[in-house]
């Protein structure tokens, strides 16, 4: 494995809230590509350091969001029969 990764927490709310928040996407959208890459090989950030990045959409490559997406799908199926509704929220700008 590789270097470890530092978490962030942002918290919700407030100014310093914000800052962060406009920190992490501004670097984010720097770092794009080397994200992804990361976000490839551990499908798993999205639910820990990265999470913030399913806020906004357009850092994601679509093979992410597709395998993301996927994941969450599976884990739904998992903790439910195979007769009852999958409820999934969708955020269109």
């Amino acid at each position: 494995r590789g270097a470890p990764v530092a978490s962030v927490s942002f918290r919700e709310g407030g100014a310093a809230g914000a800052l962060s928040q406009s920190q992490f996407v501004r670097f984010a959208e720097r770092h794009r590509k080397l994200l992804n890459a990361y976000l490839r090989q551990s499908p798993a950030r999205f639910d820990g350091s990265l999470a913030l990045m399913l806020k906004v959409p357009r850092l994601i490559e679509f093979e992410n969001k597709r395998a993301y997406f996927k994941a969450q799908i599976q884990h739904e199926h998992a903790e439910r029969a195979h007769n009852h509704t999958i409820r999934i929220c969708v955020r269109r700008p």
